[in-house]
């Protein structure tokens, strides 16, 4: 017989939790139906069924030592089942795949040592929903930061029975202790399993479910099963496109003097349309019925442009200022495609001209994607007189550029300090003058330098070492005689904000992060990281949030739609536009669904994005809701843009609000705007507030703006003085 006069309960340790005697006999269930066949004379399993069911039901406490103990096991308890019995197919997490019985890194699972048979390895932010069905009564397993990170990962643990919390840990990391998760679930529909990612990214956050259990009840009527997330609400945002012109150009843009000059205006509307620019600098000539305005500065200074389109529904003005100046590029953040998201060391002549055919056809060159990139893949080796060529899968360059210039496009290069670039090609090291002039040959307007192999010959420490390889080329590009807007990648090394924009760098955007991915965190992460930098930033100087990760990427693989669901990606554009972060692409142009061009096509977010005072946006943190947060950028017309932002993964609306004040608007009513849906919510006297969905956002406009030819005035005696006609420099851009 089995006898239980040993299993005396011990004083607590958790309230929600399994007491001794019950993590006991749940153990010796686990052996006795393991080894009655070789046992006869032990109890059978089904002989302490019953009394197991009494336990688990009735025992209030628990010392984890012993429980965790029992977790470690290969069997489950009569009445229980392993959370990874079940289909974990629809387990959802931000990178990679739910594992079950192993670590997210496909490894045995282990938390401080130990191993565990069972279990749920996940990757933050992970979210596992199970339908109980109202016949399971408890839950239990071990959590945390699986083994294989090392003292690496952190994350936090959250368990919600319906729509209520009903436990959550503290933050875990690498090599911390893990904890027993054990909750009553009683009559509750759902179990959701969360594992969020905390401030510092998500690297490593491999996080494990261990020996997780779910204890069922006897007259249950259907077992647990894992199913999908909620579905996502698609965002309300407007889809029309104009038929008449719409001109979407910036306020400004700078060039210059004594350089070729290339800008096609860019215009919605029905083709075709006629486009036309008044008050041209003498040097500079329009195509009307291309929109492309060529030629070469003669000389400084500032001019007023009347941009004007017709097709057959009507026409549309804009006026535009031109600044002619020395380091006048890049007044607004650049916006185009670069082939590395989708291509990686694939990319060849054909997918590049197929993209620009590709902006062209879907009509998003005329909202401003108008840069066409060359990321690494490209390079060859040299020539005898050390001359970089490119490989086979561009056979001519310059060739590839005209292609791009003819239709208004303007095309970007990519290179490294290093002797090699990130995926090994040849770089620039002791070439940099040399690389510069055959870039300037080729008829490049942007340069990617790539920090990657420059740290096996760099000498010296500090910001110093990481200055001088970027210093050096912005040298070699003033020598190449031809603009590029300088791109500095450097992963936000060094504080790369305090001196990108140095007199003797001029870097017109900088890398504040790692490379992003398309995954929630990655994505935010790299937002945020380029929020905190964004105080060092104005126009002709950016900080870089990375490439865009819409549509269908692969990075050089086959490739696949992104992981942003629908309300991800408006968040994502909404954030990019007002960091401002540089907009460029780095999907298959051509397969971009509709809603996705919606969202790139939309006027007014790219005109906030396009904003040409440039002002820093301001982050406020509610102080109530940590989940939520308001963004709030100056706009040169005296209104403001703000952005109602729900970080909070999970599903649930937050009221988020703004107030006037907070907006650094005066008293009195003023008008609000949703940008997304272009429409008009009236007017406020004091504050605004709406309820944000998860990972949902609004982007709002607020106030009344200047009239069209005042906010223009200001804006030119921004730049007059600093331009002279006739002047050779524009300090006031340095």
């Amino acid at each position: 017989m089995v006898h239980l006069d040993v299993l005396t309960p011990r004083k607590h340790d958790s309230e929600a939790g399994l007491d001794f005697a019950s993590a006991r006999l749940l153990h010796l269930a686990a052996m006795c139906k393991r080894h009655t066949p070789r046992f006869p004379g032990l109890v059978p399993a089904c002989g302490v069924r019953a009394v197991l069911s009494l336990l688990l039901l009735v025992a209030p406490r628990a010392v984890p030592a012993p429980v965790a103990l029992f977790l470690e096991g290969e069997h489950a308890p009569t009445g229980a089942i392993w959370l990874d019995a079940l289909d974990v197919a629809h387990a959802r997490q931000d990178w990679g795949q739910p594992r079950a019985g192993r670590s997210v890194g496909q490894n045995e699972m282990r938390l401080g040592g130990t191993r565990y048979l069972h279990g749920l390895g996940t990757h933050a932010f992970s979210e596992c929903h199970i339908e109980l069905h109202g016949g399971t009564n408890r839950f239990v397993a071990m959590v945390g930061i699986d083994d294989e990170a090392g003292p690496n990962g952190s994350a936090i643990f959250e368990l919600w029975a319906d729509d209520s919390l009903r436990w959550r840990s503290p933050v875990l990391r690498g090599g911390d202790t893990p904890l027993l998760a054990d909750v009553k679930l009683e009559s509750a529909s759902r179990l959701t399993l969360i594992v969020d990612p905390t401030e510092d990214g998500i690297h490593l956050d491999h996080a494990d479910w261990a020996g997780a259990l779910l204890f069922l009840d006897p007259n249950a009527s259907e077992p647990p099963r894992i199913v999908a997330p909620p579905p996502v609400e698609t965002p309300e945002i407007a889809c029309r496109q104009p038929q008449a012109p719409e001109i979407n150009a910036p306020r400004v843009l700078g060039a210059t003097p004594g350089r070729p000059f290339l800008f096609r205006i860019p215009c919605g509307g029905e083709l075709p349309i006629s486009a036309t620019a008044r008050g041209l600098p003498p040097g500079l000539t329009v195509n009307a019925d291309t929109g492309i305005i060529t030629g070469v500065l003669e000389k400084a200074g500032l001019w007023t442009l009347k941009l004007r389109a017709r097709n057959k529904h009507g026409g549309s003005r804009q006026t535009m200022l031109l600044v002619a100046a020395p380091y006048s590029l890049a007044l607004t953040p650049p916006m185009g495609w670069n082939s590395w998201n989708a291509w990686g060391e694939t990319v060849d002549d054909a997918k590049v001209r197929a993209a620009a055919d590709a902006l062209l056809a879907s009509r998003l060159a005329d909202y401003g994607f108008q840069y066409v990139c060359i990321d690494d893949g490209w390079a060859g080796g040299r020539q005898a007189n050390g001359a970089i060529i490119p490989n086979d899968k561009f056979p001519d360059m310059p060739g590839l550029v005209r292609y791009l210039h003819n239709a208004g496009l303007k095309a970007g290069i990519y290179a490294s300090p290093g002797r090699t670039t990130c995926a090994g090609y040849e770089g620039s090291y002791e070439h940099e003058f040399q690389d510069a002039r055959t870039f300037a040959a080729w008829g490049m307007d942007l340069l990617k330098y790539d920090w990657c192999s420059y740290s096996g010959v760099a000498d010296g420490q500090g910001p110093e070492m990481f200055m001088r390889p970027y210093r050096l080329m912005r040298q070699a590009i003033d020598d190449g005689g031809r603009d590029m807007v300088y791109a500095i990648c450097q992963y936000g090394e060094a504080n790369v904000w305090q001196w990108a924009a140095h007199p003797d760098i001029q870097g017109n955007l900088w890398r504040t992060s790692r490379d992003i991915d398309d995954t929630w965190p990655g994505m935010l992460h790299n937002a945020l990281a380029a929020a905190e930098a964004t105080r060092f930033a104005r126009p002709g100087h950016w900080s870089d949030a990375d490439m865009m990760v819409l549509g269908k990427l692969g990075w050089g693989k086959e490739l696949r739609n992104t992981q942003l669901n629908e309300r991800e990606q408006q968040t994502h554009v909404t954030l990019w536009a007002l960091l401002p972060s540089p907009m460029f692409l780095g999907c298959d142009v051509s397969q971009l669904d509709s809603f996705t061009l919606a969202l790139l096509k939309n006027p007014e977010v790219i005109a906030i994005h396009q904003d040409p005072l440039g002002a820093p946006v301001r982050r406020v943190l509610p102080a109530n809701d940590p989940s939520t947060e308001v963004w709030i950028r100056p706009l040169w017309d005296g209104t403001r843009a703000v952005g109602l932002f729900n970080f909070d993964p999970r599903t649930g609306p937050r009221r988020v609000y703004v107030s006037w004040a907070g907006a650094g608007l005066p008293p009195g009513p003023h008008p609000v705007r949703d940008l997304w849906r272009r429409k008009d919510l009236g007017e406020y006297t004091e504050a605004f507030a709406l309820n944000v969905p998860a990972r949902g956002c609004v982007l709002l406009k607020i106030g009344v703006p200047m009239k069209d030819a005042a906010a223009m005035a200001v804006l030119r005696r921004r730049y007059e003085g600093s331009c002279p006609a006739g002047g050779p420099t524009c300090p006031a851009l340095r």
